[in-house]
């Protein structure tokens, strides 16, 4: 019980932040107020509170109850009306902009999704990434918003557990996403995952909601690692250097070492966790709007320097320039077997239908990733994207067949089948000398 001295009329009473799951606020030992309800379970522990307080208040009490957390960690104001902006604006900034927050992100989610639809793979990765952890985000702000409506501490313990993972879980495609918009794909990167995926098991696994929120507490310093490592990446890959995107990233490093000192040292402040999420919002907004302008740049490139060839619509070699190959992609060096015979002997125009079969019976047996290039005249490459060698003998194979029973003259092709290498130049001069090697066996053979 506290004693009140010289209470002016119209006063309110202002509790910065109360970890409870339930409290009763009595005045001269008379309930003007209750919080939450008593037989049920649940938390509040982000969102200020405001009671009117009655004329000639004297004395204060406060009763609460609690599931893992219990006490009021800041001092307890009385105001005046003109102090009023003081509460709104924390209430705004730790409920309702939380409220906007969960609704910004599923929408968020949903444009991430939709850009993904038309896009490359590793753009579709990427938007799909972004999208799963803007819905993990979501769920997680439940956390945050004072919730005593639990019939059961299982119940309860379930929520908690779920809230906790998802946050795990959105910084998990959060940063597999991050890795792939800076095009990393080294030890630590894998090393993150599983400390995620192993929080995540180590949270599920907790026997109750004490253990799970202690858990937690240690386990956020994954956090700061992945955020330090992100501005690790931004400096290191050979993305285009943004100082917006510099200045996001720092801040959301910021909210996120703050927390975890808050949490490990459990300091009496209260979490930037909401405001981390706000910035990640831009982080999201900004690599779509620059993937947008990159679409239409890309688009615009495409159109002026046409990178179809006008007889077969196949890709030409313009098309090097706007893909990015790597180790697993397989490439297949083709060239038109007696074509420079068909021409002399049929002419040029049956030489050009013979060609457009082939580019034909290749489109119709790989799969929209993959590339059809004419290099030239009568040589082809082929691109299968992520691949093995096994599965592209078979195609091809299979698309030899298909050529040769395609026309009277029973055309075939040699070719050339390796992995990428180190460069594109590289992979295509050992490419065609594989292909000269099956070449020279089938002028042997005939």
């Amino acid at each position: 019980m506290t004693k009140l001295d010289n209470v002016p009329k119209n006063s309110y009473l202002y509790i910065l932040q109360v970890d409870a799951s339930y409290i009763e606020i009595y005045i001269n030992d008379i309930l003007i107020k209750k919080i939450g309800y008593k037989n049920k379970i649940g938390h509040f522990f982000y969102s200020p509170f405001l009671i009117t307080l009655p004329d000639e208040s004297r004395e204060l009490k406060i009763k609460m109850s609690g599931t893992y957390e219990l006490g009021i960690d800041f001092p307890i104001f009385i105001i005046q009306e003109q102090q009023l902006p003081k509460y709104w604006t924390l209430k705004i900034l730790t409920f309702y902009l939380v409220i906007f927050l969960m609704g910004t992100l599923l929408s968020l989610s949903i444009i991430l999704l939709l850009f993904s639809i038309n896009s490359k793979r590793n753009e579709k990765k990427l938007f799909l990434h972004f999208s799963l952890a803007s819905i993990l985000g979501s769920i997680w702000l439940f956390d945050t918003l004072p919730l005593s409506v639990f019939d059961s501490l299982e119940n309860f313990t379930l929520f908690k557990k779920i809230t906790l993972v998802s946050l795990y879980l959105s910084f998990l495609f959060l940063s597999k996403g991050s890795f792939i918009y800076f095009n990393y794909n080294g030890l630590f990167g894998k090393i993150l995952t599983f400390l995620y995926y192993l929080s995540c098991i180590i949270l599920i696994s907790s026997p109750s909601v004490y253990h799970t929120h202690t858990f937690h507490n240690y386990l956020s310093v994954i956090f700061v690692l992945n955020a330090v490592f992100l501005i690790y990446l931004f400096f290191k890959s050979n993305t285009k250097k943004s100082l917006t995107l510099l200045f996001i990233l720092s801040s959301f490093i910021l909210t996120a070492i703050h927390d975890v000192i808050v949490l490990i040292f459990d300091i009496e402040t209260k979490f930037l966790s909401p405001l981390g999420v706000l910035i990640l919002f831009f982080v999201f907004s900004y690599i779509i709007i620059s993937s947008y302008k990159e679409t239409v740049k890309e688009k615009h490139i495409y159109y002026k320097k046409s990178v179809f060839d006008n007889l077969t619509k196949a890709y030409n070699r313009n098309i090097f320039d706007f893909e990015k190959f790597d180790e697993s992609d397989l490439f297949i060096y083709i060239d038109i077997n007696k074509l420079k015979e068909i021409n002399d002997t049929l002419g040029h125009k049956y030489g050009d239908k013979v060609l457009k079969k082939f580019s034909q019976i290749v489109k119709n047996n790989i799969r929209k990733d993959d590339l059809l290039i004419r290099l030239g005249g009568d040589e082809f490459l082929i691109v299968l994207k992520n691949c093995s060698k096994r599965k592209g003998k078979i195609t091809i194979n299979r698309i030899l067949n298909e050529f040769r029973k395609s026309d009277e003259t029973s055309p075939t092709f040699s070719w050339g089948i390796i992995r990428y290498q180190s460069s594109l130049e590289k992979t295509l001069e050992s490419g065609d000398l594989l292909m000269y090697k099956m070449k020279n066996k089938y002028k042997y053979k005939n």
